[in-house]
């Protein structure tokens, strides 16, 4: 496995989606706003100008969410709706703190073992501040490898309700 992999784990590219229909602005939206009423887990909803759609497990004791958000473009016979699907913003910021958390433990240890620092941290202190990226950085990307299977399933369904209800 190589760090562009692990990458995406940590930081899942938002990925593009389009879809064409016949309908007009209008019945797309109220089809769509039906679906998404009909669909469990579903919420959001479709104006004649943008499409917004959150997916929602079940699961406790954290619900996990997903977003389309995309805006409706009439070409000459059709109307074409491209968007983005995305992970709520928190994941990012988790895993950024994350990062940067293990980054600073490690530049301590560093710190200490070159006598950057006026006072020596003890060997306890030292072993602390170098195996615990060790171990936070492999948990934090099996949480992530997980979610990650999580927002696949509910960008399948998201995809399933556009394209069920707009077909």
């Amino acid at each position: 496995m190589n760090f562009k992999s692990i990458w995406n784990i940590w930081f899942p590219q938002e990925e593009a989606f389009s879809i064409t229909t016949f309908y007009t602005s209008e019945k797309a939206s109220q089809k769509l706003n039906l679906a998404i009423r009909q669909s469990c887990g579903m919420s959001g909803g479709a104006t004649e100008r943008e499409v917004f759609i959150r997916h929602t497990t079940p699961r406790r004791p954290q619900q996990q969410t997903y977003n389309f958000h995309g805006r409706w473009h009439n070409e000459a016979d059709r109307l074409l709706l491209p968007g983005k699907f995305s992970a709520p913003t928190i994941e990012k910021v988790i895993v950024t703190l994350t990062l940067f958390f293990c980054i600073g433990m490690v530049l301590t240890a560093i710190a200490n073992l070159t006598d950057w620092l006026p006072k020596k941290l003890s060997s306890e202190g030292l072993i602390f501040c170098l195996l615990t990226p060790v171990a936070i950085l492999p948990s934090v990307t099996f949480i992530f490898a997980v979610k990650n299977q999580i927002n696949n399933r509910q960008k399948r369904a998201i995809k399933h309700l556009l394209l069920r209800a707009l077909r």
